[in-house]
C-alpha cells in the first residue's frame, strides 16, 4: 500500500509543482526549481503502481523502480519541502511581524486595533441577532 497506490500522492506533488511555477510574483514563494522537483518526484513514484503485477525485477515490489526510486525520491522531497516551508513560514512572519529586519521592518500590526474592530462587528451581529429573535 505504501507505494502500490500511487495516483492521489502523485496527483498531489504534480498539482503543488505546478502551483509553484505558475507563482508571477516578483519574488515567489517557492523557487521556481522546487515546482520543477516536485513534478519529477511525481513522476518518479509512478512506476511503484506496477507492484501488483510484477513478481520480480525492477518492478516487484522490492525492486529498484518501484521500492527504491520512489523511495528514495520522497526522502528527498520530504527533506526539501520541510526546508522549503519553514523559510516560507519565517519570510512571512518577518514581512508581517515588527522586527529589526525585514520588509516590514517598523510596521507591525496593531493587534489592539483589529481586536476592537473585531469586538464592535461581533456587538452588531449580537444586535442584529437580538433584533430579529424579538420580531420573531
Amino acid at each position: 500500500m505504501l507505494v502500490g497506490v500511487t495516483f492521489t500522492a502523485v496527483l498531489q506533488v504534480v498539482v503543488i509543482g505546478i502551483a509553484m511555477l505558475q507563482d508571477g510574483r516578483e519574488a515567489p514563494i517557492f523557487p521556481r526549481w522546487a515546482g520543477w522537483l516536485n513534478i519529477v518526484v511525481g513522476a518518479t513514484w509512478i512506476p511503484g503502481t506496477f507492484i501488483v503485477y510484477a513478481k520480480h525485477g525492477p518492478l516487484a515490489w522490492n525492486g529498484l523502480l518501484s521500492w527504491w526510486v520512489p523511495c528514495a525520491s520522497y526522502l528527498v522531497w520530504m527533506a526539501v519541502m520541510t526546508v522549503l516551508l519553514l523559510k516560507a513560514v519565517d519570510r512571512e512572519e518577518s514581512e508581517v511581524l515588527p522586527g529589526p529586519t525585514g520588509p516590514a521592518a517598523g510596521r507591525g500590526v496593531d493587534y489592539q486595533l483589529q481586536l476592537d474592530v473585531l469586538r464592535a462587528d461581533l456587538g452588531s451581529l449580537r444586535d442584529e441577532i437580538g433584533a430579529s429573535s424579538h420580531h420573531s
